[in-house]
């Protein structure tokens, strides 16, 4: 790839949230992931209709299992070598590799298809992050894209990005997590016990970690306001809230951030179900870019 290497797209996957307009606008291409409503087999592409949430959602509080599935190497190639076949380069935003083998299927597959497409470049990001701090990464690799910088220029920042995009956030059934291996039973059980709600983050490896007990709602939305007023350093990036079909505690974070800074420029998103499916409904997440992670997991 020559130094100059400013053909490329930017790909990302349905486990990002980003707002729908901007993705829109930046010509912005998701691979579509698979996910299972009770018995039925879905797809998601990125895009649902208001009710389809609201659909997926309700079946959760209904009982209904869901899961999801990973995209294979095969998928990976099928989509790169769509871009490679006409001398288009590829940059790739990953969903986190501590929370799914995505990013190593796709590392497999650039190096199959760069092998057959030795002339085009393919760039594979590891975001390790999920839904809205994805988001932070696209809108940051369009904004960086118009900015002239070239595709491997483009890797370099989002790759300096890491341990500086932020996800705090809470559940509200624990047991969501502890299925997917999120977390152990014995989490799971004493946070139904004692009636507390472990404040999550991603840590330095982009996995799911506890920092703090919260009792109650209101402490709840309080502590991850609090962890993103530490990390926050006044950019110009998006903040993302992004909630399971909670809009009224989604409503009262954003008001909380407003307040802090009324210039922030907040984007709302309802959780795409291949992340709600393994945090369940009523999930609410600030993601956002910021300082350097400055607190540690709570081993207990």
């Amino acid at each position: 790839m020559g130094t100059k290497d400013t053909n490329y797209v930017i790909i990302s996957d349905a486990s990002a949230d980003v707002d729908l307009e901007t993705a829109r606008v930046g010509g912005i291409k998701i691979i579509p992931m698979g996910y299972s409503l009770g018995d039925e087999m879905k797809t998601f592409s990125g895009f649902l209709s208001s009710s389809d949430y609201l659909d997926f959602y309700y079946s959760q509080r209904q009982g209904d299992l869901t899961k999801t599935t990973e995209i294979s190497q095969e998928e990976y190639e099928k989509y790169f070598r769509s871009y490679a076949k006409q001398g288009i380069s590829v940059l790739y935003i990953s969903l986190s590799s501590g929370l799914s083998v995505s990013y190593d299927a796709a590392m497999n597959a650039r190096r199959q298809i760069m092998t057959e497409y030795p002339d085009v470049q393919i760039c594979v990001v590891d975001s390790l992050c999920a839904t809205g701090g994805m988001g932070v990464y696209i809108e940051t690799a369009l904004r960086k894209k118009a900015e002239g910088l070239t595709l491997e220029e483009n890797c370099q920042y989002l790759n300096m990005l890491h341990g500086h995009v932020h996800i705090w956030f809470f559940v509200q059934d624990l047991d969501y997590l502890k299925r997917g291996g999120r977390i152990s039973g014995l989490k799971s059980l004493f946070g139904k016990m004692m009636k507390v709600k472990p404040i999550l983050m991603l840590d330095e490896m982009g996995q799911i970690v506890s920092y703090k007990n919260a009792r109650g709602l209101d402490n709840a939305k309080d502590m991850i306001f609090e962890l993103f007023k530490m990390h926050y350093d006044n950019s110009d990036d998006p903040i993302y809230i992004v909630d399971g079909d909670n809009e009224s505690d989604a409503a009262d974070v954003a008001e909380m951030i407003s307040r802090f800074n009324p210039r922030g420029e907040i984007r709302r998103r309802t959780l795409t179900p291949i992340i709600g499916a393994h945090t369940g409904p009523g999930m609410i997440a600030i993601c956002h870019s910021g300082k350097k992670l400055q607190v540690k997991a709570n081993k207990k």
